[in-house]
């Protein structure tokens, strides 16, 4: 399993929670005791992720920009040694 599809996993887990909570205790009275019971759950939930050896979004595909051109390079780079060694061999 994939870490988004773990993170949407538990996402959906949380909220299929909550949901379940709220109707089972869908009085007047309980209502207080299940927002803090879902802002403890969520919570507690993002702060396990937290502790993940994740990235976000944007850092992936920032270093994925960071990795296309590097590649780039590595060919430009390939290409003009090639051209090099050529040339020494026509010397």
């Amino acid at each position: 399993m994939s870490i988004r599809n773990l993170i949407n996993s538990s996402t959906d887990m949380v909220t299929n929670l909550s949901e379940d909570l709220l109707k089972l205790c869908n009085s007047s009275d309980s209502s207080r005791v299940i927002e803090d019971m879902r802002s403890a759950v969520q919570a507690l939930i993002q702060s396990n992720l937290k502790q993940l050896d994740i990235v976000s979004k944007e850092e992936f595909e920032a270093q994925a920009a960071v990795l296309a051109r590097s590649r780039e390079k590595i060919d430009q780079l390939e290409q003009q040694l090639a051209e090099l060694a050529a040339q020494l061999e026509k010397s």
